[in-house]
């Protein structure tokens, strides 16, 4: 019985190595075109992003003896940002502005009333790396201020 099998299995063995392909030169390949309806922007950054700060709500440092300092201000369309992506890096460039008219209470004893012009102006330089490898896009960057 065993030497059966093993005339079997020598003959199949035979068998298939005699049927491997060695050689096709018979077949011609052609170039396939797949024709698309467009291309995706799906996960496509693009060359520049402008920006404006439609709305903020901030608190300001408090101003000689104010008695009203933690008071937020809500502050309208005050600030811009610029980015531009070389597909790498993205620069930025923001700024925001303050000017207003303001007027409060110094802690003293005749309480008098301070009235001046609040103004802050800040811009920022910075870049960001981003990281788009599924629909979560996460970057990390560096900022300077100046204020």
């Amino acid at each position: 019985m065993r030497k059966i099998l093993l005339a079997i299995l020598i003959i199949f063995t035979t068998i298939s190595i005699q049927a491997q392909i060695v050689k096709i030169d018979t077949v011609k390949n052609q170039t396939i075109i797949l024709k698309t309806k467009g291309t995706s922007t799906k996960y496509q950054q693009y060359l520049y992003s402008i920006g404006i700060k439609v709305f903020s709500y901030e608190q300001f440092p408090k101003l000689l003896n104010q008695v009203n300092s933690t008071k937020y201000k809500e502050i309208p369309l005050n600030g811009f940002i610029f980015k531009f992506n070389d597909n790498q890096i993205s620069y930025r460039l923001s700024g925001s502005f303050y000017n207003k008219n303001i007027s409060f209470n110094n802690e003293c004893i005749d309480c008098e009333i301070a009235k001046g012009k609040l103004r802050d102006y800040s811009i920022k330089l910075g870049f960001e790396k981003n990281l788009s490898y599924s629909i979560i896009k996460t970057y990390f960057g560096f900022e300077i201020l100046f204020r």
